[in-house]
């Protein structure tokens, strides 16, 4: 006699193919949609302590709808066999999680560019949730999928919110044991509070491996070397402005690491030395070691959580600098020798750059 097979769902009906993992809070089901037998996943809760925080996480990745952050299809309370149970819908992703991707592919030059661009989409998804004052606190490479099973076109997306928590923006630090060991920051591990530069400290352990293969990491994961010893360097096919990228990310003070809007660029651009984060957008910047007789910059606008370069040093529009007096300095497009169209306004304090600012000049 056939058994009979499992559906979830009352409106639409999603049949369980076949069970992908487990987690602390719930059993990961491959299902496909009826009739159409489109794949997606299901993540299952049978307990119900944790039924609300499955809404939550559900609701912040319905909330996003971006392609680097996993997309949520739908959420429902149901019965199985009797007992209650709560579905997540979620796309599928068929490449697997990047800890799977890690053990067929990690730590090798031919995939360098590879690596790049699956970093690149997993900063831009992290950038997007920290823009919205939400930490992640349980990023791992468990945590990360990948859509696509061609390393080469292969997507990278940011999962299992279950753990996220929003952050007041007066205080910017919550206290929490919640998450994987492995990728505690110095400052979880102190039990002190912790805010989005613990996330990138996770990020960045997670990163480490990819770049060095299955079981490399930067330093023996025990408290005292987390706290104390320094990254050993990454391999030497990794680019520098890459390697520089990920060390930041591992600083043991988290007010010196790189934050995920910094690290979006720089992976974008190439360069790292100064990146600056503004209200409006994100410079970075080419200064010369003694004065400031120079400046290139690119600019990024922040437009529907998406960067879109501008880079003002082109032929045809050449940049020229303006002492405004006190420190302060345009650069950009000039006619007759005063500001004119688009550049940029520059501080400085004791010849170290305090703050810059879009300018347009008609």
């Amino acid at each position: 006699m056939e058994k009979k097979k499992i559906t979830y769902g009352q409106e639409t009906k999603y049949e369980r193919i076949k069970k992908l993992g487990q987690g602390a809070f719930g059993e990961v089901f491959l299902v496909e949609r009826l009739p159409d037998r489109q794949k997606f996943v299901a993540k299952v809760i049978r307990n119900e302590k944790h039924f609300n925080m499955a809404r939550i996480e559900a609701e912040r990745l319905r909330q996003f709808g971006d392609e680097h952050i996993v997309a949520c299809i739908e959420y429902f309370p149901d019965k199985i066999g009797g007992d209650d149970i709560f579905v997540i819908i979620m796309e599928y992703c068929d490449g697997g999680t990047l800890e799977e991707f890690i053990e067929k592919h990690g730590g090798k030059k031919e995939h360098a560019a590879n690596y790049l661009r699956l970093v690149q989409n997993i900063t831009d998804g992290l950038a997007l949730l920290h823009s919205t004052k939400q930490l992640h606190r349980d990023i791992k490479p468990a945590n990360i999928l990948i859509s696509g099973t061609d390393p080469n076109t292969a997507v990278a997306k940011l999962g299992d919110l279950g753990l996220g928590r929003d952050i007041n923006p007066s205080k910017l630090s919550t206290v929490s044991n919640s998450g994987t060991l492995m990728y505690f920051s110095p400052e979880r591990l102190r039990s002190d509070k912790f805010s989005f530069p613990a996330d990138i400290w996770a990020l960045g352990m997670s990163i480490y491996e990819l770049l060095a293969g299955k079981g490399c990491l930067p330093f023996p994961i025990d408290v005292d070397s987390i706290m104390n010893k320094p990254a050993s360097p990454l391999p030497g096919f990794v680019p520098e402005f890459f390697s520089s990228v990920v060390l930041k990310m591992l600083e043991k003070a988290p007010e010196r690491r790189i934050t995920s809007k910094q690290a979006t660029v720089a992976l974008l651009t190439g360069k790292f030395d100064k990146v600056v984060v503004v209200d409006d957008g994100v410079f970075v910047l080419n200064l010369p070691k003694t004065g400031i007789e120079k400046l290139d910059f690119y600019y990024a606008k922040e437009a529907n959580f998406k960067w879109s370069p501008c880079f003002f040093d082109a032929p045809a529009s050449p940049l020229t600098r303006i002492d405004l007096g006190n420190g302060n300095y345009y650069y950009g497009e000039t006619r007759d020798g005063v500001p004119h169209g688009r550049g940029a306004m520059v501080f400085l304090s004791d010849m170290k750059l305090r703050s810059i600012r879009e300018a347009w000049f008609n």
